[in-house]
């Protein structure tokens, strides 16, 4: 057996649209206070491959570069919140869901788990774009976040225009390669 060259560590795919001062401002302003962790290590991002160590760095990229070869970006917004219990920690999460940009969204997580890395799609949780902006242990306090969220009538417009793979530990999140959407 071959063994894979060691890289950064678990690698993964997220989409950190390009907000409005305004809209992003709101956004930072609730994850500082409701995920202040995530809101140290990583901008407001909708994650397309979740951390993976099943591929080496170079595969991993070459990977992402083709599937998204000739995928244009676009507009998307969020303009709902919800609440989800994440299965692998435990914790009770209040995101932002994607409307316009979620068919651009899925589309790309479809591709991005094919091929090379369609052993790793998790088939046991929906996949619905969004952005987290809170972690909570208790589940009435991510409901009540995403209640006051959608009580606001705020919708958050910005533009998908690339990817990042992004190394991923404990308490790191770096950019290892940037790929642009046409």
């Amino acid at each position: 057996m071959t063994a894979r060259p060691r890289g950064p560590g678990p690698l993964a795919v997220i989409c950190v649209p390009a907000f409005g001062a305004a809209a992003l401002a709101w956004l930072q302003g609730l994850r500082a206070k409701h995920d202040p962790k995530h809101f140290r290590l990583v901008a407001p991002h909708v994650t397309l491959v979740f951390p993976t160590a099943a591929l080496a760095q170079a595969e991993f990229i070459a990977h992402v570069a083709s599937c998204v070869r000739g995928v244009r970006g676009g507009a998307v917004e969020f303009s709902a919140a919800a609440a989800f219990r994440d299965q692998d920690t435990g914790m009770h999460l209040a995101y932002l869901l994607a409307g316009t940009g979620a068919e651009l969204f899925r589309r790309l997580h479809e591709k991005l788990y094919s091929g090379l890395l369609a052993a790793e799609r998790r088939r046991d949780i929906p996949y619905d774009p969004h952005i987290t902006v809170g972690r909570f242990p208790s589940p009435v306090d991510a409901a009540d976040l995403a209640k006051r969220i959608n009580a606001g009538r705020r919708t958050i417009a910005g533009r998908a225009a690339g990817l990042d793979i992004v190394a991923v530990g404990e308490n790191l999140v770096r950019t290892i390669h940037s790929q642009p959407l046409e």
